[in-house]
């Protein structure tokens, strides 16, 4: 719409004439006043103002301050002899002109060319706000100079990315070289210049120094423009602030490596130190020592304490041990560093502590003693005084063992020994020592009967799609009752099954009992659904593991893509070729595959990327405390970010809490599972929930 503010009656009308010619509407105002009241009830495209004396200046300055016509294109009507005031109509606002020898048909048609034009400044302004809005979202930015001149050119996003003064207008090469680290300039300089040579359109990562003194890490992506008239090269380029994602990632990679409630190393990591270490020991004559803790009795005293005290005190147990050894670094040629880094949480009330150095085998009993004493005075949680004490084991190389596995072994031995005897002592590891072998022992027998006796028992748990809250499947869980023991724990027979090869047959047969059921369940006409099954490490090595799959999918008619595969990091990430190879192999029969326990490993992002993975599934200790820990939401959210930049599906684990639930729906997680909707439950059970007839405890 265009607004004519003319006081010639005749030229408005055949101009409004002419207009409506063109499909364009119209509207007259014959005087300032009248036009400023029609701009209160609409936004023209175009103004078209009449300049017959300095009423009309005024009226082209009143209405260009007005904020709703501030960038709308004014053209002023001139009377042909008085040009000279069009300086002064410039001034105030106006973008084109007409003469009032004009007709109304070359007016209407310059009106029209306006209008065209102010369209077309409209969408490039509405697409640099969104560019800029863009960049902000994904913080990037962009910049440009030209080679053999110091002016660098950057958006507002690329400022504040790079640290650099947001009001300056002029900014030099210099200013952006100010701001990054003395020790990357050089290497900046030199990528800059492959850039503007052509030699390389490779990325480069650098810090940058902010005004706040933080450093923050970028990545520069650049390329050269040529063509232009003077022959300049001109490189452009974008840099994008990296810092969260790296933090993200560093957060991942550490509790890939360390206890997610101690900040110690994780049992993984504490076997690649051991490892480094022997490999050290058989070059200098070394021995090192492995040390066992096992705190006594500490699932009776969890069970006095408060909810999540006993996490506390665990934490608390942590600390004391890692400042006890630096203060006593000098022990046994234990460095500060070394030390730290050797103390594991390798499960809930056990660490291990890593003497990598010694000259003797006989020195580690003094670092035992030393762990005594720190652990001796009692713990402050949540108000009470509790007193901890510890049975140690101690196993060296290589009188005890030539892998860091047969000395952690022989380690757990000799500290459960050293708890039969009394508490609160520290053993050596010796051959004799085989009661915790007898039970074991005990254990293997029973758990090769197990299969023959009907012992064990699959359940069944559900898998719940958060955005619907459909059921997309189960999880297949192996349950053992012994004859005597009773209900025998997974976490007890499971590594035991591991450790013996028993988990081949065991794996196996719960494989072909939940095809055999999921299977059985569409013969009954219902509903189709996914089946998840665990997969061991020693399953996943077996050289004939895609064979038994494939001959347990035939013997249940099951088809293979209602069968899912679950296995951890660290299965994958011991041989990661070769478990590439295995699972393309398992992929290219439709099985889906998904990693369990993420977050728990050690698996690299770039390792990640090239298996042929469908979905990731966080592991429960993230779950937990997802509300209420800052540090497992940030990791919780970077994993479901990850899954989704890897369009894979990522799913839940141990979710017990409405708010849990909740926290992962805004985040966007596809799936999940736990005790808020059902633990896992038997086949006939499980039935109900897919006839119907059984709800699950919440409604997701």
């Amino acid at each position: 719409m265009i607004l004519i503010a003319d006081s010639d009656t005749a030229f408005a009308e055949e101009l409004v004439r002419e207009l409506k010619s063109l499909a364009i509407d119209a509207q007259v105002a014959k005087g300032g006043e009248e036009a400023l009241q029609c701009l209160r009830a609409l936004v023209p495209q175009v103004l078209l103002v009449a300049l017959g004396n300095d009423s009309g200046l005024s009226l082209c300055s009143a209405l260009q301050a007005l904020p709703e016509v501030k960038h709308t294109p004014m053209v002023v009507r001139i009377p042909d002899g008085e040009l000279a005031s069009l300086p002064a109509a410039i001034g105030a606002g106006a973008t084109d002109f007409v003469l009032t020898s004009d007709s109304p048909a070359i007016v209407a048609r310059r009106l029209a060319c306006a209008m065209r034009s102010a369209h077309r400044i409209k969408q490039l302004d509405e697409q640099c706000s969104s560019l800029v809005l863009s960049q902000r979202i994904v913080r990037m930015g962009h910049w440009e100079f030209v080679v053999g001149q110091d002016d660098l050119h950057c958006s507002g996003e690329a400022r504040r990315i790079l640290g650099l003064d947001d009001g300056s207008e002029d900014l030099m090469l210099d200013d952006l070289l100010s701001r990054i680290p003395i020790d990357q300039r050089e290497g900046f300089n030199e990528w800059l210049n492959s850039v503007a040579t052509g030699k390389s359109t490779s990325p480069l990562e650098h810090s940058v120094h902010h005004v706040d003194g933080n450093f923050r890490v970028v990545r520069q992506d650049a390329e050269v423009l040529c063509g232009l008239t003077d022959r300049r090269t001109r490189v452009t380029g974008v840099v994008q602030d990296l810092t969260e994602r790296r933090q993200a990632e560093a957060k991942v990679q550490f509790l890939n490596e360390h206890d997610s409630l101690t900040g110690l190393a994780n049992r993984q990591q504490f076997i690649e130190r051991t490892e480094a270490a022997l490999v050290e020991a058989r070059k200098s004559g070394a021995h090192p020592s492995v040390l066992c803790l096992d705190l006594n009795q500490f699932k009776a005293i969890a069970g006095l304490l408060p909810d999540r005290a006993s996490d506390m005190l665990l934490v608390a147990i942590a600390r004391r041990l890692r400042d006890g050894l630096r203060e006593y670094d000098t022990v046994a040629h234990v460095s500060t560093r070394v030390a730290e880094a050797s103390i594991a949480r390798i499960r809930g009330d056990e660490f291990t502590l890593l003497l990598p150095d010694l000259k003797r085998a006989a020195d580690s009993v003094r670092v035992g003693r030393r762990v005594l004493d720190v652990l001796a005075e009692p713990f402050e949680v949540d108000g009470q005084e509790v007193y901890v004490t510890a049975s140690i084991g101690v196993s060296s190389y290589p009188a005890d063992g030539q892998s860091s596995e047969e000395l952690l072994k022989r380690a757990e031995t000799a500290a459960y020994c050293s708890r039969q005897q009394g508490r609160n002592t520290i053993l050596f590891y010796s051959p004799s020592m085989n009661a915790k072998a007898v039970e074991r022992l005990t254990l293997e027998t029973g758990l090769r009967r197990a299969l023959e006796r009907n012992e064990l028992a699959v359940y069944y748990q559900p898998r719940i799609e958060i955005a619907t809250g459909n059921m997309l499947g189960f999880e297949a869980l192996v349950r053992w009752r012994h004859p005597e023991l009773g209900l025998v724990s997974p976490a007890q027979f499971i590594p035991l099954a591991e450790e013996t090869g028993l988990i081949v047959p065991i794996g196996e047969w719960i494989m072909q009992t939940a095809c055999e059921q999921c299977r059985q369940w569409q013969d009954q006409g219902l509903e189709p659904i996914r089946m998840a099954v665990n997969l061991s490490a020693v399953q996943f090595r077996q050289p004939d593991l895609f064979d038994s799959v494939i001959q347990i999918l035939r013997d249940t008619r099951l088809d293979p893509k209602w069968l899912e595969m679950e296995l951890t990091e660290s299965i994958l990430m011991q041989n990661p070729d070769q478990a590439r190879k295995a699972l393309q192999q398992l992929k290219s029969e439709g099985i889906h595959l998904s990693i369990d326990d993420f977050g728990t490993g050690y698996s690299s992002l770039a390792y990640l990327k090239r298996f042929p993975i469908d979905a990731l599934k966080i592991d429960q200790t993230f779950i937990r405390e997802l509300t209420t820990n800052a540090d497992d939401a940030a990791i919780a959210t970077s994993i479901i970010l990850l899954g989704r930049s890897l369009k894979l599906r990522v799913v839940a684990e141990g979710v017990e809490t409405p708010s849990q639930l909740a926290f992962l729906r805004v985040m966007q997680c596809d799936e999940a599972q736990g005790y808020l909707f059902s633990p896992a439950v038997d086949a006939k059970e499980a039935r109900r929930f897919l006839d119907g007839t059984r709800k699950f405890h919440t409604a997701a």
